[in-house]
């Protein structure tokens, strides 16, 4: 009946009918050696842009990019034959241009189109104006893209078709209200979902009315901004659902076969981050059902070419439709590997009206397992904040059954204008530990610096119990990690064993790096006593010294650049021997990103994430660590140095944007009263939209920003004034231990009294009573003013200075610590000239044991225990050495800080 009332039959419509392409048309060639288009346009920018035209140029098909202004130069541009100019690198005047996008096929004579993903990939519209206007489509029909591709209408056919739905509103929602008492009727959780995308885009789960009713109409601009069509849809939220879907390709002659199913369930915001096939829970009788719903429902309206039924699966495996995607999938690439087919050559072909030659009870087995990670430029710990910038160093790994779908080199540009995915890293194996191995090490070996990334978060969880036991659901990441600060790779656990080994790694770059630069790699006899700190809390005291010939696993470690060392601590004897490849070898001294190091005859993969004199940062598996390492003698004075708490911009009531955007609303004016958790502001980037909330009660004082500003990273949106204390004004102080020009720096905070009568001496008498009392006030020099420096007064406790002009100034400068947070004060400990390094140090320690720290420096030269700046040994090398640049002395704490000059601030609360 559906059929009939649609006005087609399948078999009965020709191949050259549905083209609307005359048998004459010279877009349109025969298989017998000459290509099936002479020119295809690729609707579609980055890595699927580039996924397309491989196969195009496989084909021997000529290839047209279409770009945006932020797309000039990129990857999928370069690669094409042909390029046009659609527009502004806003989506809706590029990319979702449907008038630039027939003009750009127009322009270059391409008489078929692919869309990709995304985009104008599932746009009837889109689809409509390519059918009427004489162009190929490579995709399928426009009447099946209007039925499968709006969420409504595709469950009110599932449903007639008989695939199992989920239970919801069959229809659009008119607004939140309206939303609402369908959500009363429907039973929370509910799921708010585009109609007319996908992708995560314009999707929310709401909890009851009040989450509803707050998420809504976000998530209507966000399914606006990315598919132009805010249309919303409500259904019952499945609770740890699995996401299973399946694949299927249809001819324009009525043959229809599904594929191996795909798992989808590991997610971040409603977006998938790591797929496989098949399913860890597929079955042949569970395959089959799904497939031949799936079939069944594509062949109610006509289908054909690739197209995707996603499924939610329960622990009883029950299983819903959720919905159809028109368009080739993201994880397409998986299916390909356990099929052995390619998806997009498949879609050409279909497209020019060539039958299929598949048999469905062969091309439903899978042969063998893979797995897909999606590489994102995001910040995890930030909630998925996107991050944007250039690709300083970027490559792709090698090893074997890897393939790195991108469309992105070293240089490349990150911008906020689009999806924040830079590639997808696909893995093979003949099983599912094989391919899971695989993905590891691949990433393991993925280099990335420039932007934020989720590779070590991909990397944590593929090591996880339950994702090598394939016991996942949609719910895993938020379950596993409620809070943003636990995707910090920083805080993954790693088991001791590999502490330790991190730990060793650290320490033979130490001091693999002072024989590099003392010229002392044969030098035997060498021995230090270290002395290393980790930020996970844990501390090691070791022996390092030359290890025995006798000792190694590899006697080719004899003869080489690095020596092999021998660790002796309280876990243990180790034996750490350098790698033979170039490469590895200045990773090991912290000048190359990926490394490879032999420990107890095991290899060791590893990254540099940042080195500096005292501090090393690696990666190992995808956590991080930091570590400080001393001479024991050293560290010992370190441990005695007063500490403070870290200060902490928050309680100041900055509100900043974690990303740079455009502002999509202001939901707060000043003075306003809000509570904790209250929405302030909502930003927008990469088709996805954000909300920043308030960190706790108070008074909106300013806001900085409106609607449709463009804004950058870490800009200050609202500032709102802490109503706890409002008597009280907290500020940062930061400790300079030894001069200005080569110290130790610490951060304490201190309460000053806003009225402004804290006079000089008292506010020093706080800050010598909140480092312990080691200091007297008189020894303090304050310098009051932005941490950038460019402004500050210095007051010495001159005497002559009148008590009253001190009070007024006082008073001026803390309402400016009011209104910039950022402003602070810095406290100096005397001398005047800079101390060479180490001797910072000891002054300080000497201060703390309340010694003369003057005659401390003179008795440790005496003692030889300060070598002269031309004889130091690593970090500060032989004469020729050449000396650390600045910003390493500062973040490993030589230095004091210098911050940049804050952006135009946006909002104080």
């Amino acid at each position: 009946m559906l059929r009939k009332i649609l006005g087609f039959v399948v078999h009965q419509v020709s191949a050259q009918q549905r083209r609307g392409l005359s048998s004459s048309s010279p877009s349109l060639w025969n298989e017998g050696g000459a290509p099936l288009f002479d020119k295809i346009l690729v609707a579609n920018r980055g890595e699927i842009a580039v996924r397309i035209m491989k196969t195009a140029r496989k084909m021997g098909i000529g290839t047209v990019a279409v770009f945006s202004d932020a797309d000039r130069g990129s990857v999928h541009v370069d690669m094409a034959d042909e390029k046009v100019y659609l527009g502004p690198s806003e989506s809706i005047k590029s990319y979702l241009n449907i008038d630039a996008v027939l003009k750009a096929m127009k322009t270059s004579g391409a008489r078929a189109v692919a869309p990709g993903y995304g985009f104008l990939s599932e746009n009837e519209h889109f689809v409509s104006r390519v059918e009427r206007e004489g162009y190929v489509f490579i995709g399928p029909p426009s009447h099946a893209v209007a039925c499968m591709g709006d969420k409504v209408e595709s469950k009110k056919i599932a449903r007639d078709a008989g695939v199992h739905t989920i239970p919801g509103w069959i229809g659009i929602v008119d607004d939140a209200n309206h939303a609402a008492r369908i959500a009363s009727d429907i039973g929370y959780p509910v799921m708010i979902k585009a109609s007319g995308g996908g992708g995560g885009k314009g999707m929310r789960i709401a909890q009851d009315e009040e989450d509803l009713k707050r998420m809504y109409d976000v998530a209507t601009d966000e399914a606006a901004s990315s598919f132009g069509d805010s249309r919303m849809l409500i259904e019952k939220y499945i609770e740890k659902p699995r996401h299973v879907e399946i694949q299927i390709l249809g001819d324009m002659h009525g043959n229809m076969v599904y594929l191996p199913e795909r798992e989808c369930s590991i997610q971040r915001r409603n977006q998938k981050v790591i797929e496989e096939a098949p399913s860890p829970i597929g079955t042949p009788d569970l395959r089959r059902r799904m497939g031949e719903q799936a079939v069944n429902l594509a062949k109610s309206v006509g289908y054909y070419s690739a197209g995707t039924c996603e499924f939610l699966v329960d622990q009883d495996l029950n299983f819903y439709f959720l919905e159809m995607n028109t368009r080739l999938q993201v994880e397409h690439a998986i299916t390909e590997a356990v099929t052995g087919l390619d998806l997009v050559e498949q879609m050409i072909k279909i497209s020019a009206g060539i039958e299929m030659n598949l048999d469905q009870n062969d091309i439903c087995k899978p042969k063998g397992w893979a797995f897909e990670c999606r590489v994102y430029a995001e910040d995890p710990s930030r909630g998925y904040v996107p991050s944007t910038g250039h690709l300083k160093s970027y490559k792709e790994p090698t090893s074997g059954s890897v393939r790195v779908d991108s469309g992105v080199r070293e240089g490349s540009e990150i911008n906020m204008y689009y999806d924040a995915m830079i590639s997808k890293v696909i893995t093979s194996g003949p099983d599912r530990h094989t391919a899971l191995q695989r993905a590891q090490k691949a990433l393991d070996e993925y280099i990335i610096r420039g932007v934020k990334n989720n590779i070590p978060l991909l990397q944590h969880v593929l090591s996880m119990d339950e994702v090598v036991n394939g016991d996942t659901s949609t719910a895993f990441l938020g379950h596993h990690f409620p809070k943003p600060e636990q995707l910090d790779p920083t805080m993954f656990q790693l088991s001791e064993k590999d502490e330790t080994k991190l730990a060793e790694i650290a320490l033979a770059q130490y001091c693999w790096k002072t024989l590099l630069y003392t010229q002392a790699e044969k030098q035997k006899a060498c021995q230090w006593s270290l002395h290393l700190s980790s930020n996970s809390g844990m501390g090691l005291s070791a022996t390092i010294r030359h290890a025995p010939d006798a000792m190694l696993y590899s006697k080719a470690s004899i003869d080489r650049i690095l020596p092999a060392l021998e660790i002796e601590s309280a876990r243990g004897v180790s034996i750490i021997e350098a790698p033979s490849k170039e490469e590895y070898i200045a990773a090991c001294l912290g000048q190359a990103h990926l490394g490879n190091i032999s420990i107890n005859g095991e290899s060791i993969t590893f990254q540099n994430i940042a080195s500096s004199p005292r501090t090393t940062h690696l990666q190992l598996g995808g956590s991080q660590r930091i570590f400080e390492i001393d001479p024991q003698d050293i560290s010992h004075l370190i441990s005695i140095m007063p500490k403070g708490s870290q200060f902490d911009d928050a309680t100041q009531g900055a509100v900043t944007s974690p990303m740079p955007g455009i502002v999509v609303a202001v939901s707060v004016k000043e003075g306003d009263m809000v509570k904790e958790g209250d929405q302030l502001v909502v930003i927008e980037a990469m088709k996805m939209q954000n909300q920043l909330r308030a960190s706790h009660d108070g008074i909106v004082a300013h806001v900085h920003v409106q609607a449709g500003d463009t804004i950058g990273a870490d800009q200050r949106l609202e500032t709102v004034f802490d109503m706890t204390n409002a008597d009280l004004l907290k500020v940062g102080v930061k400790l300079i231990f030894g001069s200005k020009c080569s110290g130790v720096a610490d951060e304490i905070t201190i309460t000053v009294d806003k009225s402004g009568e804290d006079t000089i001496h008292d506010v020093k008498t706080k800050i010598a009573e909140a480092v312990g009392g080691s200091v007297s006030p008189d020894d303090l020099l304050l310098n009051f003013g932005p941490n950038d420096r460019k402004v500050g007064r210095q007051y010495y406790g001159d005497p002559t200075v009148d008590e009253k002009s001190i009070r007024l100034k006082q008073y001026s400068i803390l309402l400016w610590l009011e209104r910039f947070p950022h402003w602070g004060l810095s406290v100096s400990l005397l001398p005047p000239t800079p101390p060479p390094p180490g001797v910072a140090i000891r002054k300080a320690a000497a201060i703390a044991e309340n010694k003369d720290p003057d005659q401390a420096v003179e008795d440790a030269r005496k003692a030889g225990e300060i070598p002269k700046i031309k004889d130091l040994a690593a970090p500060w090398g032989p004469k020729d050495f050449v000396a650390p640049k600045a910003e390493e002395l500062v973040s490993d704490g030589y230095l004091p800080a210098v911050y940049p000059e804050s952006s135009s601030p946006l909002i104080d609360v």
